[in-house]
This record gives C-alpha cells, sequence and structure tokens, in this order.
C-alpha cells in the first residue's frame, strides 16, 4: 500500500494555487487559463491515487477525464442551462468557456502528475518500505 502523506500534500499544494490563481494573487488570465488548468489535472490525480488506491495509469486516467467532462459541460454551457448565475462560486470554479487549448493543459497535467508519480515518488516509497 501506497503512503497517502506525499499524495495528499501535493493535491493540497496545488490546490493553494489554484485558490491564490483564482483570487488573483498569482498571475493573470494567461496564468488562469493555462497554469490553472495544468494545476487542477494535478490536484486531481493527487487526490485521487491514495483514495482509491489506484496505479498510477488509472488514476491519469481519471483525472484526465474529470477534466475533459468539466470541459465537455462548458462546451453545452450547463451551467446557463441549470440556472446558475454568474455570481455563484461554482460558476468561477467549474467555467462556462469552451477552449480547445484548455485540452491540452489538461493533458500536459496528466502528463505531469503521472510523471511525478511514476518517476519520483512511487520509487522513493519503495525504497523507503524496504529499509
Amino acid at each position: 500500500m501506497i503512503s497517502p502523506c506525499p499524495y495528499f500534500f501535493i493535491s493540497a499544494v496545488c490546490f493553494l494555487f489554484e485558490v491564490a490563481i483564482a483570487l488573483g494573487f498569482l498571475g493573470g488570465a494567461t496564468i488562469r487559463g493555462s497554469v490553472g488548468d495544468i494545476l487542477v489535472v494535478v490536484m486531481v490525480y493527487f487526490l485521487i491515487r491514495p483514495l482509491f488506491s489506484t496505479t498510477p495509469i488509472i488514476s491519469g486516467a481519471i483525472a484526465l477525464i474529470t477534466g475533459f467532462a468539466v470541459e465537455f459541460l462548458q462546451y453545452i454551457h450547463i451551467l446557463e442551462m441549470i440556472g446558475v448565475a454568474r455570481e455563484n462560486i461554482l460558476y468561477s470554479v467549474l467555467g462556462n468557456t469552451f477552449s480547445a487549448a484548455d485540452l491540452v493543459m489538461y493533458s500536459l497535467g496528466g502528463v505531469i502528475a503521472y510523471s511525478i508519480d511514476r518517476f519520483l515518488l512511487v520509487p522513493r516509497l519503495h525504497k523507503v518500505q524496504s529499509a
């Protein structure tokens, strides 16, 4: 079994960066639209991995599918369809503007999360468990 601590820590750090970006403390629209999209998939990945004890590839797939699903919901303007006001925090969190570039950023986030886990965390965690 994997130790959940490093995974939850990385997820929490990503969340804090996401909040800082959303509140305007870090960067502008470009940062929010690119780095924010990358970080959200990384955050979801590192939250899923220990909670469900999935493999790195499964966690990456779930995180990526989640990002793509949110983008699809933006494409069909789901928040407008269900009557969520622009002032609602859900509108800020999920967004309502589809962008194909976001799909690329989500994919990049999935590759980054998988790579960090597979090539940095897993070998170190196995090394600690073996000792």
